[in-house]
């Protein structure tokens, strides 16, 4: 294989403009920095003939996560699946003893904070070992409206990325980024601040699943813990 050609100029991504600019501008872990990922990990059953309208909450994280990646896999323990599509986003957490800092308004509230920001409409038949998902709702991006993930996002905190969309960071009171949520009634619509706690991701099919059995569903989130 030839050797790639020289460039003759190069153009910045704003992490190393900054790192470059004196004073020097360092970002924090997570946000273009190295910094220690922490992982969170969860197994749950999914019904032979689950209904689109019931969500099974896998895996809990802050709401100031900085989600790196976030993989599913499904284990078929000798069951056949006809039908296992569907959808991974965010609701609130339902712990009601007020202990994780979610506030009692969003406390086990079914309307998500996002209801596919990391994949919809995602046939999960043959996602055998862990798959990474964290970016599959990108390619539906027209038809999520409450906020879906994008890379250039991923250095903002999760509820930051989702209400202001990527690249970031965009500029404060800015939400027509990359991902950013334009449905109004969201609760990840044009917040201005963390609205704090925790946030469970969580899948919902898109149709009624049609299998011969219960299957497991492994999620595994990793993320940085934001400041």
């Amino acid at each position: 294989m030839a050797q790639q050609t020289a460039p003759t100029s190069a153009t910045l991504s704003t992490v190393i403009t900054n790192l470059d600019a004196s004073p020097q501008v360092r970002p924090s872990g997570g946000q273009g920095a190295p910094a220690r990922r922490v992982t969170a990990f969860g197994t749950a059953s999914i019904t032979a003939t689950q209904a689109a309208t019931v969500a099974t909450r896998l895996v809990r994280i802050p709401s100031n996560a900085i989600v790196k990646a976030v993989r599913i896999g499904v284990e078929l323990n000798g069951v056949t699946i006809t039908t296992l599509t569907g959808a991974v986003g965010l609701l609130f957490s339902d712990n009601t003893n007020n202990l994780d800092g979610t506030a009692s308004l969003n406390v086990n509230t079914l309307k998500p904070f996002s209801s596919a920001c990391f994949c919809y409409q995602k046939a999960f038949a043959a996602i055998l070992s862990m798959t990474d998902v964290t970016w599959d709702s990108v390619q539906n991006e027209s038809s999520v409206t409450d906020g879906f993930y994008v890379p250039s996002a991923s250095g903002a905190p999760i509820w930051q990325a989702l209400t202001q969309g990527g690249p970031f960071p965009q500029a404060a009171g800015t939400w027509a980024g990359n991902g950013a949520t334009t449905l109004s009634t969201s609760p990840s619509y044009q917040l201005t601040q963390d609205p704090g706690g925790l946030l469970d991701v969580f899948f919902q099919p898109t149709t009624t699943t049609s299998m011969t059995g219960a299957v497991n569903m492994t999620c595994e989130v990793e993320y940085v813990e934001g400041l």
